[in-house]
């Protein structure tokens, strides 16, 4: 696992590079732009589907063929894509809300700010969960196709809430409350589609 870990993160710095950057100017950005949900929730975006590209890369260079011929499970293959997943998300979650945090909370906004972090849940747990187990099914080029639809559904949600601010949400009391149940839906959605992934990807022939 650890070597995978590795070989992957080797893989984002040399051939990802440009996703980093957009990940970090978003983040800047996102911070100086007042209330607006897209910049505020593009970079969970980016950075939830980065493993989706490091498998095209898999393919690309046959690394699937050689973990067959080496003592690696296919669980574990799918495990270190998850987990890295998990990685760049929380990542990527804590320094959004530090900077909203930062923002929000001195001008009495918990409220709003704990409504932020709920989206921030659901986009980084969920969008990865729901395109994932189609790659590993399918394999990144034949599950292209299906990878693009779902990156232009996560973009059309992203587009739709353009202009729009955190104060444009539905306020709703109990912000911690709602806070915990996106999480903890976000967790399920999550570990099912880690056992989706892993049961079609060990069924999967080469």
């Amino acid at each position: 696992m650890k070597g995978l870990l590795k070989k992957d993160l080797y893989m984002v710095w040399a051939y990802s590079k440009l996703v980093l950057i957009m990940v970090a100017v978003f983040l800047v950005v996102s911070f100086f732009s007042g209330d607006s949900l897209f910049l505020m929730l593009y970079p969970i975006v980016i950075s939830a589907i980065l493993p989706v590209t490091l498998l095209s890369y898999d393919e690309r260079f046959r690394w699937h063929i050689y973990c067959d011929a080496l003592p690696i499970p296919r669980r574990v293959q799918v495990t270190e894509k998850y987990l890295l997943t998990l990685i760049f998300g929380a990542i990527v979650f804590f320094l959004l809300a530090l900077a909203h945090g930062i923002r929000l909370l001195p001008a009495g906004r918990t409220d709003d700010f704990l409504v932020l972090l709920s989206m921030m849940v659901l986009f980084a747990l969920v969008s990865p969960a729901l395109i994932l187990p189609l790659m590993f099914k399918l394999g990144p080029e034949k599950g292209r196709l299906a990878y693009f639809l779902m990156f232009g559904l996560l973009l059309v949600v992203v587009i739709l809430l353009t202009g729009r601010t955190v104060e444009d949400l539905p306020q709703v009391s109990g912000g911690a409350g709602m806070l915990l149940g996106t999480l903890v839906f976000g967790i399920l959605v999550f570990v099912g589609s880690w056992r989706l992934a892993i049961h079609w990807y060990e069924k999967r022939e080469f």
